[in-house]
């Protein structure tokens, strides 16, 4: 039987318009598309709670704040290894796109939910997130 998760926060919707450039200060200009999307700590909270195994919730406090931190490190070290390949500041090539935004962006989401799933199990907030051998 999966585990009874009470999630308590907040549910937000974010209001996203995409537009080709930052307007300058003062400026209007037009979006070309406009999508909502569902946010905030409680949710993001209970949908991390689901991509992992959680064996007994104590606390989500700090789940989500886990699950970013993690996501960072993973592309962060992913661009590191770039950078030492010597390409910082280059644009990716195509056969680099796909496996930035797709086989790195995956693991990062993999080891973003182990991670939150492991803080969950824990007391408090900074003392419930994860070293890295324990994920």
């Amino acid at each position: 039987m999966a585990p009874l998760i009470r999630v308590i926060g907040s549910l937000n919707v974010d209001m996203v318009s995409v537009t080709p450039r930052f307007p300058n200060p003062g400026e209007t200009i037009t979006s070309s598309s406009y999508f909502t999307s569902a946010g905030g700590k409680g949710a993001n909270q209970a949908v991390a709670c689901g991509p992992a195994s959680v064996s007994h919730v104590l606390n989500t406090t700090g789940a989500g704040d886990t699950f970013v931190g993690a996501y960072a490190v993973r592309v962060a070290r992913w661009r590191e290894q770039r950078r030492a390949d010597g390409k910082a500041g280059q644009d990716l090539a195509d056969d680099e796109k796909a496996y930035r935004y797709k086989t790195v962006m995956d693991e990062a989401m993999h080891v973003a939910a182990r991670a939150s799933a492991r803080a969950v199990e824990r007391q408090g907030a900074m003392d419930s997130i994860p070293f890295e051998n324990e994920v």
